[in-house]
């Protein structure tokens, strides 16, 4: 027999909740055989404040303290009802390990503003030694996943914004390799002078890399002191939308989808999919809509959801590599609907290299027409 374990982070009518299922399928049935015979049931419900926003993680083996190997999800709770409004911040953001299997809290971190919410979800790596989640305070944290005890040697906690009142971590982050990839972007309703970044840490020798998507001449994490070297004139273009960080499977070249902002094909890159290499220091390639001002100009953000990375696809003798993105606008202009865009990862424009405009192989209408919010699947 095998037991397939479902989270579902909560939060109604002000209540938050981590609710765990668990699912005792017949051995040998792969897990998502919707013709198998499934025996499902809640194993526990356990409140945790404030909300979660995102999926909790999880590690089927960690070795505690008293010697004994349980599996262990991690819930980030750091939104509340306001949903980030400035008039009521959340004050403290926290991290919680639980036993999967039986509920029992086993620890619990904290974190203080001055960001007033975050909506990322934490994240483990294939070690199942540690769990990373973001912070109030604007960085990125390593805790040991048995115990809670937090790295704070070689640089951890790493400062992801130097700007923590208008910019926050909105997409849970990705792990590929020895390559931690977090992203940035403002709070609802575009307030304040922000913009977005990726930020590669380098989990083995602890180096930072970033890549500002505006700006992208300045190679640093940005400041608000207006005429200083890590100032930026230009803002937004957040990297917001779930699914942030797609990791391409064949050379481990990191994905990112910007939302509204300015874009010249050169440092600016507003509503723009930016194809960098596995350190984060180098772009590669760019996808940017013909229609990118007006999408920029109605709020129809092309990065409110990540890319979602294809299977190879064979004919005629040759091998596509493809993608689609999401978003909240359409393809075109005279367009209607939000769209759903096909494009070649290995040119992403059809014309070799960044700072073009256009370059979809196809388009398709999203489901009736609506923008697409979520992360994307495959």
């Amino acid at each position: 027999m095998s037991r397939l374990i479902v989270f579902a982070a909560l939060a109604v009518f002000g209540a938050a909740a981590l609710a765990v299922s668990a699912r005792t399928l017949r051995s040998g049935v792969p897990a998502f055989d919707t013709n198998s015979r499934l025996t499902a049931g809640r194993l526990w419900v356990r409140s945790i404040q404030p909300n979660a926003d995102s999926a909790p993680a999880y590690l089927p083996r960690v070795r505690l303290r008293d010697g004994r190997v349980r599996p262990v999800v991690y819930a980030l709770a750091g939104n509340n009802d306001s949903n980030c409004d400035p008039s009521n911040p959340v004050k403290r953001a926290t991290l919680y390990a639980f036993d999967a299997a039986s509920g029992k809290s086993l620890w619990q971190r904290s974190t203080l503003g001055p960001s007033r919410c975050t909506t990322a979800g934490p994240v483990t790596g294939v070690s199942m030694q540690w769990v990373y989640a973001g912070g109030l305070d604007g960085k990125m944290h390593r805790y040991d996943a048995a115990n809670g005890a937090e790295t704070r040697t070689r640089g951890w906690p790493f400062a992801i914004t130097l700007m923590a009142d208008v910019e926050k971590m909105s997409a849970t982050p990705t792990i590929s390799g020895r390559y931690l990839y977090v992203t940035t972007s403002g709070f609802i309703g575009d307030a304040g002078h922000y913009q977005g970044h990726l930020v590669t840490i380098d989990l083995t020798s602890g180096h930072t890399r970033v890549f500002n998507s505006l700006c992208s001449n300045i190679h640093r994490l940005l400041g608000p002191r207006v005429g200083s070297g890590n100032y930026c004139v230009a803002e937004q273009s957040g990297l917001f939308g779930r699914g942030q960080g797609t990791v391409e499977p064949r050379t481990r070249d990191v994905y990112v989808v910007s939302g509204n902002g300015p874009w010249n094909g050169r440092t600016e890159w507003g509503d723009t999919i930016l194809k960098l290499d596995p350190s984060g220091a180098k772009l590669l390639d760019s996808f940017t809509p013909t229609n990118q001002a007006g999408l920029a100009s109605a709020d129809a953000d092309l990065g409110s959801s990540g890319p979602a990375i294809l299977p190879d696809i064979r004919q005629g003798g040759k091998t596509y590599h493809l993608l689609i993105q999401a978003g909240k606008g359409p393809a075109c202009a005279s367009c209607s609907g939000a769209a759903l865009r096909l494009l070649n990862r290995d040119n992403l424009s059809g014309r070799a290299g960044p700072g073009h405009l256009g370059g979809d192989l196809s388009d398709a209408q999203a489901p009736g027409g609506s923008e697409v919010l979520t992360a994307p699947a495959v």
